[in-house]
């Protein structure tokens, strides 16, 4: 039977099932989304959704901010080509969902300027997920791990978030509203920006495979 070795105050090794904790565990959970249940109905799918995602992320490891450190200090690209097969799978899903739902519409949602201030926010995002070991999900993912830098880290994304809504308007008076928008569909159609970013990402991942690795 697996087992979980922990220390006592004492310094004594004392071992515990893990089946048990996963009872517990388990106990746990359905405790949690009963009452969340009373609150609303749908609170103990996201719950459980989110438990599900979580240990996913656990166990695969999949961090974008270590798929870009392993690139680049490693000199490998298993994880780099794995966030890539995300995106090809997810744009495919979308460009689907927009061909059989919406048509010749633009996709719910908002399409945001690219200029300095997106070069800026990616140096300062690349700096910070460096120092914390990861980006959001990752540091979430260590949070429950037990790493106490984590929780550190978390609370300056806590911090940073709060300190960035207050400034936005700065930023989007004197960056974001003079700088382009660039829409593929709008350039290309939507079949044109489909094929154009799904070759893009199949090209990289060629690369990578082949020069990287």
């Amino acid at each position: 039977m697996p087992q979980t070795i922990v220390k006592t105050k004492e310094g004594k090794k004392r071992k515990i099932k893990q089946p048990y904790l996963a009872v517990a565990f388990l106990l746990v959970n359905l405790a949690i989304c009963y009452f969340l249940f009373l609150l609303k109905p749908y609170l103990p799918g996201i719950w459980i959704f989110g438990m599900g995602f979580g240990y996913v992320l656990q166990r695969s490891r999949f961090c974008f901010a270590a798929s870009f450190r392993d690139l680049i200090v490693l000199k490998n690209s298993a994880l780099m080509r794995a966030v890539i097969i995300a995106m090809i799978i997810s744009t495919i899903g979308f460009f689907l969902l927009q061909v059989l739902y919406f048509g010749q519409d633009r996709f719910a949602g908002q399409v945001f300027p690219a200029g300095f201030h997106t070069a800026l926010g990616a140096f300062f995002f690349g700096l910070g997920m460096v120092i914390a070991g990861g980006c959001a999900s990752g540091v979430l993912m260590r949070m429950g791990e037990g790493y106490l830098m984590q929780w550190l880290a978390f609370a300056g994304m806590v911090i940073g978030s709060v300190v960035g809504s207050m400034s936005f308007g700065f930023w989007e008076k004197v960056f974001i509203d003079s700088s382009p928008t660039i829409y593929l569909p709008d350039l290309f159609g939507w079949t044109g920006g489909f094929l154009i970013q799904i070759a893009v990402l199949m090209l990289l991942y060629f690369l990578f495979r082949k020069y990287i690795d």
